[in-house]
């Protein structure tokens, strides 16, 4: 099962998020970010972490072929 964040980083950003997913999208955030310590440490931190680097490298591809 796709979390939020996943639709977030791989999907069309012109399709918005329907609610349910925006609202699961804040609960993982702030289950994610309770603790700094836990942040640190946590495995769905690193793998939000991946997604964002992999987006923001994409878009920079996609920038430079324009």
């Amino acid at each position: 099962m796709k979390s939020a964040w996943d639709s977030i980083f791989n999907s069309d950003a012109r399709k918005p998020l329907s609610p349910e997913e925006q609202e699961q999208a804040l609960r993982e955030l702030a289950k994610s970010v309770t603790d700094v310590s836990n942040v640190q440490a946590s495995p769905e931190h690193q793998r939000i972490s991946q997604l964002i680097r992999e987006k923001l490298a994409q878009q920079a591809q996609e920038k430079s072929r324009s």
